[in-house]
């Protein structure tokens, strides 16, 4: 039993990226394009998600500010975790300020009132999310189909 849970831990903990693992050290960056694409796309969806719970106040940089701000620290942290893990703790904390000030902002502006543009911005939120998660599977599942193996010649 406690072979095969080692077995499992171990299979498990080679999934993640990480700079523990040497499969995913020796993964060329250029060959990896498809999933740092991918994992910008599924940060940037949790964004306009985050951009949905604000509705009430109006939109930071015109709801885009979340998408970009989420994605580049979620596609940040997903790097740092293979290449220099001492910069994921600096990457969480950046999220975690940039997050609280740009909240300080919403919280002191003008609340928006206008039931069409209350509609458009969730309409435009909730296609981008769909979009964004739609967009980053695929390109997970061209990434996990092409073998990208450090051994793999295809490109």
């Amino acid at each position: 039993m406690n072979k095969e849970l080692e077995k499992w831990s171990d299979a498990l903990k080679s999934a993640f990226p990480s700079a523990f693992s040497p499969y995913w050290r020796a993964v060329p960056v250029r060959r990896m394009a498809k999933l740092l694409t991918a994992c910008f796309l599924v940060a940037a969806a949790m964004g306009f998600v985050v951009d949905l719970i604000q509705i009430k106040a109006p939109p930071l940089a015109h709801g885009f500010f979340w998408p970009v701000w989420i994605g580049i620290i979620g596609l940040g942290i997903f790097v740092a975790k293979i290449k220099r893990t001492q910069l994921v703790l600096p990457l969480l904390l950046l999220l975690a300020l940039g997050g609280f000030l740009a909240y300080l902002k919403l919280q002191a502006s003008a609340r928006t009132a206008s039931p069409d543009a209350v509609f458009r911005r969730i309409m435009i939120d909730a296609l981008a999310t769909w979009a964004g998660v739609g967009g980053g599977y695929r390109l997970l599942l061209s990434f996990d189909h092409r073998g990208i193996g450090p051994c793999s010649h295809a490109d």
